[in-house]
């Protein structure tokens, strides 16, 4: 009984000594797998690491992805592998291509296009290409009127083809027509030119002679003419009277200075109602008659002084001095001068031409009316022709003649031309008459002198 149970002791020994060392075997080996499956952790974290970083799981970019690839039950890596194959086939049509090479390819195709994306790029690019194939469309459109306008024109020059040989065809016969006509004609021709030939000779014969008969005419007539000039210069000399000159007016003298009232600067003159003196009246006033003659250069000194009658009695009249020269004042018996008013006759004034009397700087023919009422108004007769009982020729700058006017010129433009150039030359025959005459020829500024205006 005590051996059986010391036997159990040392089996139970035994057995607990296996059991120790197979616990202690199986730590070993337990150890062992631990520590392996904990390298394989490791290498797993860091092959994960090349994969997704810890920061970047939690991003949520990458869960929507993890979403999508569980969605289409596979890995991420999977689902991402899958998804650049696709895209890099509809790029650049290649499935095999990297992220790099495809990165490359896509900047190289955005470089001309000055785009920063790829959708920006195609979106322009197909903007461009509707653009281009509306505008092929559109030019297709020309093409085809074109080609359609080519088709009509060909078929009108055709018709102009056909046309034109038909012309040139009846033009043949008719020119063949003509040329018949021609060599006829050009032998009537050459028998009229031997006709007419003979008829020159003949005509030249009598007309040497009809010249020797006009010669001996003229030679008669110019004896003729001679003694006719003869006559004509006897006549003249005989009615030399009667030529055109005017009156022998010794001098201008109108009136005379017959009292001084210096307090009001008037004069009294000897020139009233009685002598047709007119209230408003202007004169020259000189110390002499000779002081008024006609001057070498055909005008009149200025007198010293100048009146305008401010007041008509019968045989007086009141004048105010308007005008007067320092050192030389009016003086009882000096004499009054005015070419339109002369107390015992009308003067006959031709006035002509255009003048200025606005002082504007501008000569009209209008203007000319202003000198023609003044006369008529201190009692002068005015005419328009130059004969023997003019006195005085009052003649304004000469009229401007515009230049001639092209032939198809319209009436109005070709009439005022003619018009003005027959007034310039009016102008000229009557200062070539007046001074042939030896009439009084005043301009403006004489008569206005004269008249101490």
């Amino acid at each position: 009984m005590a051996s059986r149970g010391g036997s159990g002791v040392v089996v139970l020994s035994v057995v607990l000594g296996i059991l120790a060392l197979a616990g202690f075997v199986l730590s070993i080996v337990f150890y062992g797998q631990a520590t392996s499956a904990r390298e394989q952790l490791d290498a797993y974290k860091r092959d994960a690491q090349g994969f997704i970083r810890d920061g970047e799981r939690n991003s949520d970019q990458f869960r929507e992805m993890l979403l999508e690839a569980n969605g289409s039950n596979s890995s991420l890596a999977g689902f991402l592998t899958g998804q650049f194959r696709e895209l890099s086939s509809k790029v650049s049509g290649v499935d095999r291509e990297t992220p790099k090479s495809l990165t490359s390819k896509i900047n190289a195709a955005l470089e001309p296009l000055g785009k920063g994306n790829l959708l920006q790029g195609v979106q322009e690019l197909g903007g461009q290409v509707l653009k281009l194939q509306q505008d092929l469309k559109e030019s297709d459109a020309v093409r085809q009127n074109a080609v359609d306008s080519l088709s009509v024109a060909q078929d009108r020059v055709k018709a102009l083809d056909e046309s034109h040989q038909e012309t040139v065809k009846t033009l043949g016969t008719t020119i063949d027509t003509y040329k018949g006509q021609v060599d006829t004609y050009r032998t009537d021709l050459t028998k009229s030119a031997e006709d007419m030939r003979g008829a020159v000779d003949k005509i030249k014969r009598d007309a040497g002679d009809e010249t020797s008969r006009l010669n001996d005419r003229i030679s008669r007539m110019t004896d003729e003419l001679l003694v006719a000039q003869g006559k004509i210069r006897s006549l003249q000399a005989a009615r030399g009277k009667d030529s055109l000159k005017p009156g022998d007016e010794a001098t201008l003298v109108d009136g005379e200075v017959v009292a001084l009232v210096d307090a009001d600067n008037t004069v009294f003159i000897n020139r009233g109602k009685n002598q047709r003196m007119v209230l408003g009246m202007s004169f020259e006033v000189y110390t002499d008659a000779p002081a008024i003659k006609l001057q070498a250069d055909g005008g009149y000194a200025r007198g010293k002084s100048s009146i305008e009658v401010i007041r008509v009695d019968d045989n007086s009249s009141t004048a105010r001095i308007v005008r007067s020269t320092r050192g030389n004042p009016i003086a009882r018996g000096d004499v009054i001068v005015n070419p339109v008013y002369d107390p015992s006759k009308k003067y006959t004034f031709l006035v002509y031409g255009n003048f200025d009397t606005d002082g504007d700087g501008r000569v009209t023919p209008a203007e000319g009316e202003d000198i023609r009422a003044m006369v008529a108004g201190w009692g002068g007769k005015l005419t328009e022709s130059l004969t023997g009982d003019v006195d005085f020729v009052v003649l304004g700058e000469r009229p401007v003649v515009p230049p001639a006017p092209p032939s198809d010129a319209a009436v109005e433009f070709v009439d005022r031309f003619i018009r003005a150039r027959r007034a310039a030359e009016q102008y000229d025959r009557l200062l070539e008459q007046a001074s042939s005459t030896s009439i009084p020829l005043l301009n403006q500024n004489r008569l206005m002198t004269l008249i101490g205006r």
